[in-house]
């Protein structure tokens, strides 16, 4: 009797482990998801330049790993269509577990499901001993640009539907004349991603540029230079322990202030 007591006792233990194992996935799936300050900072490469391809000196680039594009530095030249477009911008953090390591390179449009993590020219343009800096210039604007496209983890979350792209910065009354496209100021944007949207290195605080709202907005695709950006939410699939489908996710935090927006580190004051 005793050992079969004991059996008994051992299965109870067996199954219990067995439910909890049962159970992990969905209590992975309703952690808490921390949003993290956007400074500017690249903690990869140790530095606070923009993130993107630049005409000369860089074909290529890419934000840090859990990073996206949330907002396109002013895109200088001659208005062309999206493909034409070089990306340069501002990379900020987003809560840790939402962007997988799948990613594509798109001229125009990332797929559905992706967000823009990073930018490359269709070729290197140098500077030719026969031709001027204006040359290169000229056809650095006529090749195509590509977006790099990180997909998020589809089991939990999915992009959503188009939001606004605004201009911010010394950009915005050009926009406005131009093409009637909407605006904002630094004041309006929230604390927890407005110096990492708003600056150009580490002490210019004041540059132009477009930002997608609501905030916290990823860039998916790109159709002309003047604020013409697609930027869309991160939203929650609607799995066992999440909010419901087409929730918001976090991703700017609820910062009243930061201690010091000259450090790669802030920290967030919130009350």
């Amino acid at each position: 009797m005793k050992v079969a007591h004991a059996l008994t006792s051992w299965g109870r233990v067996i199954f219990g482990l067995f439910l909890l194992w049962v159970a992990a996935p969905r209590i992975a799936l309703g952690q808490e998801l921390i949003p993290r300050v956007c400074i500017g900072y690249n903690p990869e490469k140790q530095n606070w330049e923009l993130v993107g391809e630049q005409a000369i000196h860089r074909q290529e680039d890419h934000c840090p790993k859990d990073y996206a594009f949330m907002r396109v530095a002013w895109v200088p030249g001659q208005p062309h269509g999206g493909k034409s477009l070089p990306i340069r911008g501002t990379c900020c953090p987003l809560p840790e577990g939402i962007l997988t390591d799948s990613h594509s390179w798109e001229a125009e449009h990332c797929p559905p499901d992706s967000v823009a993590t990073g930018s490359r020219a269709e070729i290197q343009v140098a500077l030719d001993e026969n031709q001027d800096w204006h040359y290169a210039v000229k056809k650095w604007e006529n090749i195509t640009h590509y977006l790099r496209c990180t997909k998020v983890d589809t089991t939990r979350f999915q992009v959503g539907t188009l939001g606004e792209s605004l201009s911010i910065g010394f950009a915005f009354d050009l926009d406005r004349l131009i093409l009637n496209t909407g605006y904002t100021n630094e004041s309006r944007i929230p604390i927890g991603i407005r110096y990492g949207v708003t600056r150009q290195g580490l002490y210019n605080l004041d540059s132009g540029g477009c930002i997608g709202y609501p905030w916290g907005s990823l860039l998916t695709g790109k159709l002309h230079k003047y604020c013409g950006f697609e930027f869309r939410s991160i939203e929650y699939r609607g799995k066992a322990g999440d909010p419901p489908q087409g929730t918001p996710v976090k991703v700017v935090p609820d910062c009243i202030s930061l201690d010091d927006p000259l450090s790669p580190t802030p920290k967030c004051i919130t009350r």
